[in-house]
């Protein structure tokens, strides 16, 4: 539920960061076989955040005339 109806760009923002805290309370001698679980869910260890254009949010990658988030006017 915490990632139903966001876009795509904040949500792969957010499973990321939720994967590297699941993998950073992952004690050393199960970290290997904890990261192979990550990524068969989707964790992608060379993820970089994406990088918005001019005219788009950074936060949600939506056009700033028509994004959500209220950082906009």
């Amino acid at each position: 539920m915490a990632g139903c109806g966001l876009s795509d760009i904040l949500f792969e923002s957010r499973m990321q960061s939720s994967f590297e805290a699941i993998l950073s309370e992952a004690p050393q001698c199960d970290y290997e076989q904890t990261k192979e679980i990550l990524k068969e869910y989707g964790y992608n260890p060379h993820w970089e955040p994406y990088e918005a254009s001019e005219g788009e949010c950074s936060l949600t990658g939506i056009d700033e005339y028509c994004c959500p988030c209220g950082r906009h006017e």
